[in-house]
Parts: structure tokens; sequence; C-alpha cells
């Protein structure tokens, strides 16, 4: 009995050495050199650059993207996301879409820059690259905490806080319960 306890504890200490490993030195290894990949896969979806500073990853089934910021065609900031956390669900990849994977996503003191040049048209309008699907690829939760929307327009400029959650759950229809 003695030796199976003692073989059972170097298991668990070399499975935890392997972890803590995996967590410190494989993982933020790997999401920095995958850095590039992933800014350059938001060329498919904007039209403009996504710049990503770096991830945080704790360990669990969360982890942290840090000082995003969006620019359009133009090289003009349209958003500016300081914190965002990225919950994940990996189960539900093995046996549904990969697109459930992801159940939230919390922005934490973004900023948004929605401006109207002077023939009356948003900077937004032209952001996105059209899709010819009825859905989009989110299916989680996407919750705003501590936001700004910066409105410029030809009458004035205007600044609002933003609070909120967007439910992709029914998508093609989300649900906002968001307060402006």
């Amino acid at each position: 009995m003695n030796k199976l306890a003692l073989a059972l504890s170097g298991i668990l200490a070399c499975s935890g050495a392997g972890y803590y490993h995996c967590v410190n030195n494989v993982v933020p290894k790997y999401l920095h050199e995958k850095l590039p990949a992933i800014e350059s896969m938001a060329d498919n979806y904007i039209n403009g650059k996504v710049k990503i500073k770096g991830f945080t990853w704790g360990g669990g089934l969360s982890f942290e993207v840090d000082d995003v910021v969006v620019t359009d065609k133009n090289q003009t900031e349209v958003a500016v996301l300081p914190k965002t956390i990225v919950s994940l669900r990996p189960w539900l990849g093995i046996f549904d879409k990969t697109e459930k994977v992801v159940s939230k996503i919390e922005f934490i003191n973004p900023k948004v820059y929605l401006t109207m040049d002077e023939k009356q048209k948003w900077n937004m309008q032209s952001l996105l690259k059209p899709s010819d699907s009825d859905e989009t690829p989110f299916y989680g939760q996407a919750q705003i905490t501590n936001g700004k929307l910066h409105v410029a327009m030809p009458q004035g400029k205007w600044d609002f806080g933003v609070e909120g959650i967007i439910e992709g759950g029914a998508n093609p229809k989300f649900n906002f319960d968001t307060v402006v």
C-alpha cells in the first residue's frame, strides 16, 4: 500500500509540474508566436487593422487579451480595448460547432469612436466586410463593462458611458440589454 501511495504521489507531482510548465512556458510562447496570424485573420472581416499587444492565460478556461486597437482603412482608431477576457467551453468544440467554444467575451473599459463625416456617412458603415452568411459565428455572451462611446458629428461631439450584455445564443437574433 505504501508503494502505491508513493507511486500515485509521484504521478500527481509530475502532472502538476507538467501543467505548471504548460501554463507558464508553452502556452504563452505559443500565443505570442500566433499573434501575427491572429491579427491578420481580422483582415478577412474588417476593412482596417487589428493590433494586439498580447495575451495572458492563467491556466483556466479563460484568457485575457491585452491592449487591442482597431483602426479603419484610413488608420483612424475605431475601438480601443485595454482588457478583454475571453471565457471558453472547449468541450463544445468536440461535440458541436466550434463557434460555440467561446462562451463569453467581456470588454472592460472599451472605447469606441463613432464619427460622421460631412457627407453624413458613419465610419462604422464600411468597417465590416460584407458577408454572404445570415449568421455570425458567435453564440456566447458579450459583456461591456465601463465602456465609453465617443460620438463626433459635424454638429458637435458627445461622450456616453455604455454598460450591458449582448446575448448571441439565438444567433442571428441577438438580445441586447445595454444602457447608454
